[in-house]
């Protein structure tokens, strides 16, 4: 049996389906994209004082301990302390 064109129009259901609706994509306003890069920096440069600065602090420890001089590192890390503290304030 040879197929017709209106053999084709019996397959293809006649119902029109309607999508559900959504909003066109946007820009953000500025403030919400200055936000975000503020944020993302924030957090970068505390990352990036975590394994610079920390990972000194360790290894002079264990430099200055395995020569003995624990107190030198202590009085240096303190004295550091404080001058990171009177600055932030």
């Amino acid at each position: 049996m040879a197929s017709t064109a209106g053999d084709r129009s019996e397959r293809v259901p006649e119902t029109i389906y309607e999508l559900p609706y959504a909003r066109m994509p946007f820009a953000p306003d500025g403030a919400v994209v200055w936000l975000r890069l503020l944020t993302l920096a924030w957090f970068l440069l505390a990352w990036h004082y975590w394994n610079t600065h920390v990972a000194i602090q360790f290894f002079d420890y264990w430099t200055l301990e395995a020569l003995g001089y624990t107190s030198v590192f202590w009085t240096n890390f303190w004295t550091q302390f404080i001058l990171w503290s009177v600055t932030v304030v």
